[in-house]
């Protein structure tokens, strides 16, 4: 299943262009190592440590050759003085996953589905809420939303509730605070302190919360202090569509008080989604008028944007948990432009792949 024509007539681009970038993203995931890189040889030859003018042209790939032998031994010392920290191959690993993943869900949403969750279990393996978001929005992982709230539990124990200054959206640096107290939940290759600070990582520990019924049925007093932390009124932008972190924190809140009955959450989430929608909407659009790099699949702005899918995709299945009416895509989509719908249409399909 894919996007429907409609919206490919909008977006510009071609599936078979979209579907060999998606491939070459997920072939680089899956590298062992990246080969050396052109800064690699131009740092060897500031150093003096290339071959004469002799032979200006040595062939890296020929093991029979004497030179190209001392020159691979050069690069590889070169690369085991400078390692890299572990969590970074795994970050690039990760990214390239999610950009792939972004790009198959236009054109397939089972080999979408399958690139989101490689790249959620890799973020997952950073520490990343991100990571379980993913995760959640493919219907895969139910620990997912007990683990978010024991996240959010430590957030909301290190930030003031109430605050209403920007500094306290846990931006500020932190050093000289003492941690919450008890466990930090701080898996993954990425320390908690520089985590937690994220925006976009405090919205997908609340969407991830906020999607298990389970979870907020058990968490109330936790749903209470959130409705009252600064995000609820902060003005951060956030993600792809950089609108302010309040107008997730609404949507998530939204989702958990359709859980706890509020007969009107329904309608605020809707308003949400489409609010959000319009706004990645307009940055596509934007992103359009740059025809070179558009063309070639390699717009600054993401073709999809995966927090909006995800809310989608996590509230759609809440409202069946609940018994309510599920989303529709008439009502989700009613008065937005083509290319707010995208985000919206994976989503959708995101949720009813299971």
């Amino acid at each position: 299943m894919s996007i429907p024509g409609e919206l490919w007539e909008e977006l510009r681009l071609r599936p078979d262009v979209m579907a060999e970038r998606a491939d070459f993203l997920a072939g680089y995931a899956q590298l062992d190592e990246p080969w050396p890189g052109v800064r690699d040889l131009i740092r060897l030859a500031a150093g003096g440590q290339l071959l004469s003018d002799d032979r200006p042209v040595v062939d890296l790939l020929d093991e029979r050759d004497d030179d190209a032998r001392t020159l691979a031994s050069q690069l590889e010392a070169l690369g085991q003085a400078e390692t890299m920290p572990p969590w970074a191959r795994i970050g690039e690993r990760a990214s390239a996953w999610r950009e792939s993943a972004a790009a198959r869900l236009l054109t397939d949403a089972a080999q979408g589905r399958a690139a989101l969750l490689r790249a959620g279990a890799l973020y997952r393996e950073l520490g990343l809420p991100f990571g379980p978001l993913l995760l959640a929005a493919t219907g895969e992982s139910a620990e997912s939303a007990q683990a978010a709230a024991r996240q959010l539990s430590a957030l909301v124990r290190s930030q003031p509730v109430g605050a209403e200054s920007e500094d306290q959206l846990g931006l500020r640096d932190r050093r000289d605070q003492d941690p919450p107290p008890g466990d930090l939940p701080g898996e993954g290759l990425i320390g908690w302190q520089q985590v937690s600070m994220a925006p976009t990582q405090q919205v997908a520990m609340l969407l991830t919360v906020t999607s298990d019924v389970g979870v907020v049925d058990r968490n109330q007093p936790l749903i209470r202090d959130l409705r009252e932390a600064p995000q609820a009124t902060g003005i951060t932008p956030v993600g792809t569509t950089a609108q302010p972190i309040a107008l997730w924190w609404t949507a998530g809140l939204g989702m958990a008080a359709m859980t706890l009955g509020d007969d009107d959450a329904r309608a605020d989430v809707l308003g949400r989604i489409r609010d959000l929608a319009q706004a990645h909407g307009r940055q596509l659009s934007y992103a359009q008028l740059d025809t070179f790099h558009w063309s070639r699949v390699q717009a600054s702005v993401d073709l999809v944007d995966l927090h909006l899918a995800a809310l989608v995709a996590l509230s759609d299945r809440v409202l069946r948990r609940l018994g309510l009416p599920d989303w529709n895509a008439d009502e989700l989509e009613a008065n937005l432009p083509p290319l707010a719908r995208i985000s919206v249409t994976v989503g959708l399909n995101l949720s009813r792949a299971e």
